[in-house]
């Protein structure tokens, strides 16, 4: 017999039952005694003798013949001992070869006992044939290989057009800030292709040796989003722009439009500007107008106590004084020489020379720089970071610089809390009255069609109300989460901070309380650590 490893065999005979072993071949695994002890329970061999057992695996150098029972042991068909991989991914089984009076295995039978464990699907066929063909006890072969999935791919879509859009000013050499020098804007032709996208391939399910169905990834699916004066091809694979114009992408939505220009100052003589494309303002905006546009907003002068809202980016060359009634708000960036009395929301960066008395917000990072670079008083948050010349004042004027929280996250979040909170108040003032009238109709009062209308609308009332009280449950629930996984985030004063000056980085909290020079503010271990620059 051309074997490897160590093997035993039962040998029913007339006076008893002997162990015949077969010694392991050069490289071999032999046979252990926790092997044949556990062989001999599961087969319901109890009466056996152990040390003689043990002596003769120690002694044993050839085939060794050893009795171990006075009792002839019914016989044992050949057996199969079943190893599955962690992943369900593989099954590897041994033969344990049949008592002198047992019967070896067949194919069918070999699938029988592998069916019995579950083993239905990627038996391999050719494996346990060659094993039937030339028996190797005690040695396992793979029986069983499931199907790994195939993973697909996500969707992609190619811009043919900048859509890294940062509209931050030129820093000359003497320090001051070149706000000329903005021309950012994307041109393009009529019919001209603005984007292409690459379906998502979805892959495909694969099978554990049991049969489960074991899925892909999860694939990122697209579309190439519609704005106007474009359109897709027949496909919706490709989008062409409709107009000669300049090309943004806001929200994942490609917008084709012209510029709209206002030649003299947003006053009387204009009212207020909604436009669906871009606006450049070449005088001021004047107080208690508003400007509103799909795409960016430029404007030449001052913006006095007006509201600007922009899709894409607003650029003021010259600043913003707002009276505490101003504000800016974009879901670009915002680039302005100074910001006073106002209030600034920007979805990405925000860049200017001067922030004073203001609430100042930004998705990713505020940058005061220039010649002056000073905040002082009111609020800057941003989600990134926070780089500026000087905070605060001599007169210890309150100041908060704030990073590592998403702004929009977390006015998200407390909206959500208020209406949690707002439904939870309707739907006790809608039991409270449903109960009021249960109560009259009950003691027999007759109560007008309204009423009885109002009593039956209730139920659908509450149900929807429970619905947007689980939705608003949820979607706080993730907001939450991701809120607790920000912890990134820094503050670099690169002259001087003032006392008065708050430094919160996630929720940690630094007060200034002396002058502190040149440094860089980062959250260490929950806590906010300063560091020299």
């Amino acid at each position: 017999m051309n074997y490897r490893n160590g093997f035993f065999q039962l040998q029913n005979k007339d006076d008893g039952t002997y162990l015949k072993l077969f010694p392991a071949m050069a490289g071999g695994e032999p046979v252990t005694a926790d092997e044949i002890k556990k062989y001999l329970e599961d087969n319901y061999v109890k009466e056996y003798d152990l040390p003689v057992l043990l002596e003769a695996l120690r002694k044993s150098h050839g085939v060794t013949e050893v009795k171990i029972s006075n009792e002839d042991v019914w016989p044992i068909h050949e057996k199969i001992k079943v190893q599955i991989s962690q992943d369900k991914m593989t099954a590897a089984i041994s033969f344990y070869p049949p008592s002198s009076k047992g019967k070896f295995l067949d194919y069918s039978g070999v699938i029988e006992e592998l069916n019995k464990q579950g083993i239905t699907n990627g038996i391999i066929k050719e494996n346990i044939e060659a094993y039937l063909r030339n028996r190797r006890f005690c040695t396992p072969i793979l029986a069983a290989k499931g199907l790994e999935p195939r993973e697909g791919k996500d969707a992609a879509i190619e811009y043919f057009f900048s859509v890294e859009r940062t509209s931050k000013p030129k820093i000359n050499e003497d320090g001051s800030v070149d706000f000329h020098c903005l021309d950012n804007i994307s041109r393009v032709q009529k019919n001209a292709v603005l984007a292409k996208l690459t379906p998502e391939d979805a892959g495909a399910p694969g099978k554990d040796i049991y049969g489960n169905k074991i899925m892909p990834k999860k694939v990122k699916k697209l579309i190439l989003r519609v704005g106007k004066n474009s359109h897709l091809s027949e496909d919706g694979l490709v989008l062409y722009s409709d107009v000669d114009g300049h090309v943004t992408l806001v929200e994942d939505k490609v917008f084709v439009s012209n510029l709209y220009e206002v030649p003299a100052d947003v006053n009387a003589s204009t009212g207020d500007i909604d436009y669906e494309g871009s606006v450049k303002v070449k005088g001021n905006v004047r107080t208690g107008y508003t400007i509103k546009a799909k795409g960016d907003i430029i404007v030449d002068g001052v913006v006095e106590g007006a509201t600007l809202i922009a899709d894409g980016d607003i650029i003021l060359k010259r600043g913003i004084q707002g009276m505490s009634r101003g504000s800016l708000i974009a879901k670009g960036n915002i680039v302005t020489k100074f910001i006073e009395n106002s209030e600034v929301r920007s979805g990405a960066n925000i860049s200017t020379e001067a922030i004073m008395h203001s609430i100042v917000t930004a998705k990713d990072e505020i940058i005061v720089s220039g010649k002056r670079g000073l905040v002082t008083g009111g609020e800057l948050k941003a989600g990134s970071s926070i780089n500026i010349k000087i905070a605060g004042s001599t007169m210890g004027t309150s100041t908060l610089l704030e990073v590592g929280i998403d702004p929009e996250l977390r006015e998200t979040s407390s909206n959500l809390e208020a209406r949690i909170q707002k439904i939870k108040e309707e739907l006790v003032t809608l039991e409270q009255t449903f109960n009021v009238f249960k109560k009259k109709i009950v003691c027999g009062e007759h109560l007008p069609a309204d009423k009885i209308n109002f009593i039956k609308a209730i139920p659908k009332t509450k149900a929807a109300l429970e619905k947007e009280l689980n939705q608003c449950y949820e979607e706080h629930m993730e907001i939450k989460d991701e809120l607790d996984q920000f912890d990134r985030g820094n503050i670099v004063i690169t002259n001087m901070a003032y006392p008065g000056v708050k430094i919160t980085i996630a929720n940690a909290v630094h007060y200034v309380k002396t002058e502190e020079h040149h440094c860089r503010y980062i959250l260490e271990m929950g806590e906010v650590k300063t560091f020299l620059i």
